[in-house]
Formats: C-alpha cells, sequence, structure tokens
C-alpha cells in the first residue's frame, strides 16, 4: 500500500488480484461519501500495478505520479494527473491517466453512490445513450477515452470485500488507446452534519506537544456528528461504544459536554436487558454483543457527571445505569471471561481473560460507589476478587495491561515493567501482541501490529511512572504517523510503519489529550521538555483557564 500526495490530495494505492489501484475518491478528510472505491488500468499484456512497478524509477510529482513497469517483458509506463478546482458552487475534479508501452488499454472503475461502506452501495446510474456517463448519489463522472467520445460501459455489480465484510459496487468499463480522462463533479456539503465546539486549547513551549495536540484535536473534530463520534475514517463510519466511552473525558474538557450527554443516553435508552449496544448505525439501529461496552460506558458516565458537574443525570437515570451494570453480574461476567471476539480485539477466538475489562469493571463500581449510586461495599468485593484472580489475567502478554494501567487497575511502574519484559514498546510505538507469543505477527491486526490506541496508553501510563524516555519516545512515534496520513490513525506495521487500518480514529486522539490533561496538567507530571503550559478546558459549565510554570 502505497499513500502519495496529488494534484493536492491524498491518493491510496494499494494492490488486488484484478486491478491495479484504487482511490478513496470522495475526500476521506472532507466528507463521508465514496465516490470510487477503485480505479483500474489493465494494459495489453496484462496489468501495471503500483505493485510490480521498478521502484527506483517511480517519480513523484507536485500534480502526478508515474509506474514503470516490466509487464511480461514488456516494458510500460502509467502516469497519472489529477487536478481539482470549484465550479459554480461545486467542486470539480479529473485524473487523467497515460499509458505508454501499450496501445490497447482498459479503465475499470468501481464506482459507489452511498454512504461510505454502506452494505449495498450501489445505487448507480448510466445517464444518457450516446454520451454516457455516471450518476452515481449527487456526484456525476463523464469518462472520455482518447479514441472516442465519452463513454461508461456498465458491468453490473461486483461483490468487493473490505476485511471480513463485503459491499455491491457498481463496475464500470471503458477502452482506450493511450490515454483516458475522468471528471468528477461532486458537491462540497457534508453527508452527515456535524457539530461545532468550545475553544478549548493547549499550549507549551513544546513545539512537539503543542503540534500532538493540535492534531488530536483535528481528528476529533472531523468525527464529530450529529449524533455523537464515528469511531474512524473510512472504514468505522458507525457511532461505536467502546471508542466513545474511552474517549468521553478527552470530548467533554474540549468542549463538546451536551453532544457527550445525548451520545451516553442514545446508548442507555438502546440498551436491551440491560446490555449496552456495542455501536448505533447512523440510521438508528442497534447492534450488541461485547463484553466491555456495559463497563466502558459507566466508565464513560463517571467522568461526564465530574466535569461537567451535571450530577443530575446519574440521578435522573439511576435505574437504567443500575441495570447496565447488573447485566455484568446477571450474564456472570464478573470476573469477565471473554468467549472471544467479544472484546475490541474481536478478531481474535483465543482470549479467555481480559485484563483490561477487569479494569473497567474495577474502575466503574469504584467510581459509582464515589457517586453514591450503589454500595461502597461492591467496591470492596470486586477489589478482592481482583487480587485472588490476578494470576490469569496476567497470562496474556498483550498491551492490554497499559490499559488496565490507564483504568487506574495495574499500577504504572508495574505496568511499564512488564511492556518491557514483553517487548511490546520500539520506535514504532506499543505492540497490541508479545513477540514472545506464538501468535504473533508484526503486520497482524490484534497480534502485533502497533496502534494509536496502545501506543498512546503507554504514553500515559510512562508518563505517570515518569518514564520521560519511553514516554517522549511514544510521543515521536505518534508524530511520525504525519508522514501517512497527518491525522491520529488505527494501526500500523511493527516494523515499517505502513498504516493498516483506518487513517483518522477517535481513541488514538482521545487517549493523547487524556494523557496531557489527567497526567501533565492534573498530577503535575510535567516533560523536562516542557516548562510553561497553558490550558483552555470545559470544566462544571464552563470554560477554564490552567497556567504551569
Amino acid at each position: 500500500m502505497q499513500r502519495v500526495y496529488v494534484g493536492g490530495r491524498r491518493l491510496t494505492l494499494i494492490t488486488y488480484p484484478d486491478f491495479s489501484f484504487r482511490d478513496e475518491w470522495s475526500g476521506l478528510y472532507d466528507l463521508d461519501e465514496k465516490v470510487m472505491d477503485y480505479i483500474a488500468v489493465k494494459t495489453k499484456w496484462g496489468w501495471a500495478a503500483p505493485e510490480n512497478a521498478i521502484p527506483e524509477k517511480t517519480v513523484y510529482g507536485t500534480g502526478g505520479i508515474t509506474f514503470h513497469h516490466d509487464v511480461n517483458g514488456h516494458p510500460v509506463r502509467v502516469e497519472l494527473t489529477i487536478r481539482k478546482h470549484p465550479h459554480r458552487g461545486s467542486e470539480l475534479e479529473w485524473i487523467e491517466i497515460r499509458v505508454d508501452g501499450s496501445d490497447e488499454n482498459e479503465l475499470e472503475l468501481g464506482v459507489c453512490g452511498r454512504h461510505a461502506y454502506d452494505d449495498q452501495c450501489g445505487d448507480v446510474e448510466i445517464i444518457g445513450d450516446e454520451w454516457k456517463y455516471v450518476k452515481a448519489g449527487r456526484n456525476s463522472i463523464l469518462i472520455t477515452p482518447d479514441n472516442g467520445e465519452p463513454s461508461a460501459n456498465d458491468l453490473g455489480q461486483r461483490v468487493h470485500k473490505q476485511g471480513e465484510k463485503e459491499y455491491l459496487i457498481r463496475v464500470i468499463r471503458v477502452p482506450f488507446r493511450e490515454g483516458a480522462k475522468i471528471d468528477v463533479r461532486r458537491s462540497p456539503t457534508r453527508l452527515v452534519r456535524t457539530v461545532s465546539t468550545a475553544n478549548a486549547s493547549f499550549h507549551s513551549d513544546s513545539d512537539q506537544w503543542n503540534e500532538l495536540y493540535r492534531r488530536a484535536k483535528a481528528t476529533i473534530r472531523i468525527l464529530t456528528k450529529r449524533r455523537g463520534w464515528y469511531a474512524g475514517l473510512p472504514w468505522f463510519v458507525q457511532y461505536w461504544g467502546r471508542d466513545t466511552f474511552i474517549s468521553v473525558p478527552a470530548l467533554v474538557r474540549e468542549g463538546y459536554a451536551p453532544l457527550v450527554k445525548r451520545t451516553l443516553l442514545d446508548f442507555l435508552y438502546s440498551k436491551v436487558d440491560g446490555e449496552i449496544p456495542r455501536l448505533i448505525r447512523e440510521n438508528g439501529v442497534p447492534e450488541f454483543g461485547s463484553i466491555d461496552t456495559n463497563p466502558l460506558f459507566l466508565n464513560a458516565v463517571i467522568p461526564y457527571v465530574n466535569l461537567s458537574g451535571d450530577y443530575r443525570f446519574v440521578s435522573e437515570n439511576l435505574t437504567d445505569i443500575v441495570e447496565a451494570l447488573l447485566w455484568l453480574y446477571d450474564t456472570e461476567n464478573i470476573p469477565p471471561k471473554s468467549r472471544g471476539k467479544d472484546t475490541w480485539m474481536d478478531t481474535l477466538e483465543i482470549r479467555r481473560y481480559p485484563v483490561e475489562v477487569m479494569a473497567y469493571i474495577v474502575n466503574a463500581v469504584r467510581g459509582l460507589a464515589g457517586l453514591g449510586a450503589i454500595p461502597s461495599e461492591m467496591y470492596t468485593e470486586i477489589k478482592d476478587l481482583w487480587e485472588r484472580e490476578k494470576r490469569k489475567y496476567l497470562m496474556e502478554r498483550s498491551a492490554n495491561i497499559l490499559l488496565a494501567s490507564v483504568y487506574g487497575l495495574i499500577p504504572p511502574e508495574e505496568a511499564l515493567e512488564l511492556a518491557r519484559e514483553w517487548k511490546l514498546i520500539d520506535e514504532q510505538g506499543v505492540k497490541t501482541w508479545s513477540p514472545l507469543e506464538a501468535e504473533y505477527d508484526p503486520k497482524g491486526y490484534h497480534t502485533g501490529a502497533i496502534w494509536g490506541l496502545t501506543t498512546a496508553a503507554g504514553m500515559y501510563v510512562a508518563m505517570e511512572a515518569g518514564d520521560w524516555d519511553i514516554a517522549l519516545k511514544l510521543r515521536d512515534a505518534l508524530l511520525k504517523r504525519a508522514k501517512w496520513t497527518h491525522f491520529l490513525d488505527e494501526v500500523w506495521d511493527a516494523r515499517t510503519g505502513e498504516p493498516l487500518g483506518a487513517d483518522v480514529q477517535l481513541w488514538s486522539a482521545s487517549l493523547i489529550i487524556r494523557a496531557i490533561d489527567e497526567v501533565m496538567v492534573n498530577k503535575r507530571m510535567i516533560p523536562p521538555d516542557v516548562s510553561k503550559i497553558r490550558r483552555i478546558r470545559w470544566e462544571k459549565g464552563g470554560m477554564k483557564h490552567i497556567a504551569i510554570g
């Protein structure tokens, strides 16, 4: 996979078995809509893909990119040129493809006209009998080959796989001699109205910390929608519970308290028999099937109440909140046991004792007891249970030990020492899975790749432990992500840093802001490269100014 800037936009190039390169065309960071799923070129000698290009001959320019290939013994050059400009309230984009070395070529497009990654995103029309163009949602696509008038040959629908899911897309194919031009006219308006925020900010005398905060804030802003927060773009255009609930302390401090309240109530009122949904789709339909969503929801209620000053929230919803807690007891999830695929590591079936879920439960019971919502004896019982069961939960050598520390179950010094012993930390960030485990794979989604979530958690814990060598190493690892996305992304290769998942991820950003607020500002654990801090954040109904140094 390659990600490059061409023509002022980001192009994602990925090789697939039956086509060359794919463009997240809709403007990944501007719109939550996909216009094209992929663009492909087949020469008379075979597919000319970025993967089989000659690396040392690839040329990157401000307006395009050129690949040189040896396709079955034939030299082939593929050149892409991209431009965009406003036009009568719309935005026009065009991409020109030139092929040198083959005079019989085919351009193939996978076109999607609905919301990004809708299971049925195939509402595409071919308009016109002679000058055919493609109508995809509010967008129109005009394809002009060099050997004819604008045309679009409809090949019908195709099943496109993205991870474990399948989507229907419309396939368009146009023959051309040596070049073809694709014009796209699209509306710049968003499909989902965003919500504005109060003017929160962080500033210090360290450019690195300032830049990391700026990037985290920008990531949160672009994921803020009318019903809450998308978990990530482009894959996770739903309101995921665990992602939102982990992010609540940062979201409230950034000035989103009213939207946080609305989101918490949406999830609370969508519960069934006490179970909080793991996600809510844009149409309001909930989905269930996790063991960490309920305790994370309870953990989100506590900072929302304490930071916003909305103490009536608990009393007005006490019955529902207690029902969400009792669901854990009723389903024998105390102490929590995983059946596999029911935690954030939802591609794994081998998990049995998730230490982070135990941390969520212990911290939730402690917080609810502190608010007077449940008897304090419940916290004593759950803490004693943890001490008896602790050994089981430390058998899995994963980055979840750091999440458990963020939620107060494991002392930061102990968690950091285990992370070192398990070889989880390196220059790229924090691996999800220890190289000492048999399942380890540096590109494995949950078995060795590095996540923004785990790296930010590692930075948080290292800051609490006062280990600034590791804390600054992980901060710099997060800053390096600008090479790929300019935002805080989801997951990347533990060896190369190559992105493997969503380009914009909510909890990667929110845990960074939590580290700044909860460790640096609240606990006064100040990094050695910082002497002055100015923080403006939301607290108990208004913006509070904090100065340090």
